[in-house]
């Protein structure tokens, strides 16, 4: 019980410090943990995965500083990532199952459920970001949110 009250303070701390950062340095913090940081899977195929699906959701592949590699997916992973990018609300318990019957643990399959999820996400919000750019830098053109 000790141990957990002597915790609690620094855990305030830690709280108060992520608080205080701007969504942007927060964003970048949970997108290194989700990709870089340790894990079952290879950090470099959690980037990989990010990215891809970050281009196939809407970032601009010609602004893209690193081109990803070509992925090799078994075609059971490559349908599930495909699946989480475009429509993650139908992933059903028999998605999960044909990963764990090909060799999948749990926790791989978290990683790189959080790495498309994470990489469409950031496709989403870059292409959203350029269109109000785009509006912003044209007044008097029509907007296409017109």
């Amino acid at each position: 019980m000790q141990s957990v009250q002597r915790t609690q303070p620094a855990r305030r701390t830690e709280l108060a410090g992520l608080a205080s950062q701007s969504l942007a340095a927060r964003a970048r913090a949970l997108t290194e943990a989700a990709l870089g940081g340790p894990g079952e899977t290879a950090p470099e195929l959690r980037r990989a995965i990010a990215a891809d699906a970050a281009i196939r959701s809407g970032r601009d592949s010609s602004a893209a500083v690193d081109e990803p590699p070509s992925l090799a997916l078994p075609v059971p992973l490559a349908a599930y990532l495909d699946k989480i990018r475009r429509h993650a609300y139908r992933i059903t318990d028999a998605d999960v199952a044909a990963l764990r019957a090909i060799g999948y643990s749990e926790d791989a399959i978290f990683e790189l459920t959080l790495a498309a999820a994470v990489g469409a996400g950031q496709g989403r919000l870059e292409r959203g970001l350029a269109v109000i750019d785009a509006a912003a830098s044209s007044p008097g053109e029509p907007s296409p949110c017109d």
